[in-house]
């Protein structure tokens, strides 16, 4: 069998990560009762720990990587970026549907998969870019 390609590895990793992110958002507004957008922050948090463990070790494990460290910090950073229009879309969903659990959902889906987009560019040119040898 064909070894997956990057992108839907990436999309696994993600599909994981985004289960784990909306459960830990649930759990956040629905049982502790935070507010959706600290709830976003904390989910956001944890997805970023997973996608970055999973993108090391699953999507660009054929890579050559730097320490952890470093890369953790890269991930984080490129995850920060990608919050951007993640949020942006999000809260403005928010902003313009009724309140309900399906519009939180709707609008927290819509938000991750402009922020995938976002994400994905960034950790395979940046994060964990193929390193060029030197001549």
């Amino acid at each position: 069998m064909q070894q997956l390609n990057s992108k839907i590895r990436f999309l696994l990793v993600g599909a994981t990560a985004f289960i784990i992110d909306a459960s830990s958002y649930l759990l956040a507004t629905e049982i502790i009762g935070i507010t959706p957008f600290y709830a976003r922050l904390i989910a956001f948090l944890v997805a970023v720990s997973v996608t970055c463990y999973g993108n090391r070790t699953f999507t660009f494990s054929e890579r050559a990587h730097q320490g952890f460290a470093k890369q953790y910090g890269l991930a984080v950073l490129a995850a920060l970026v990608s919050l951007i229009p993640n949020m942006a879309l999000f809260l403005g969903i928010l902003s313009i549907l009724p309140s309900s659990i399906i519009s939180t959902l709707f609008a927290f889906s819509c938000g991750t998969a402009i922020g995938i987009v976002f994400n994905y560019a960034l950790s395979d040119r940046f994060v964990f870019a193929v390193k060029m040898a030197k001549q």
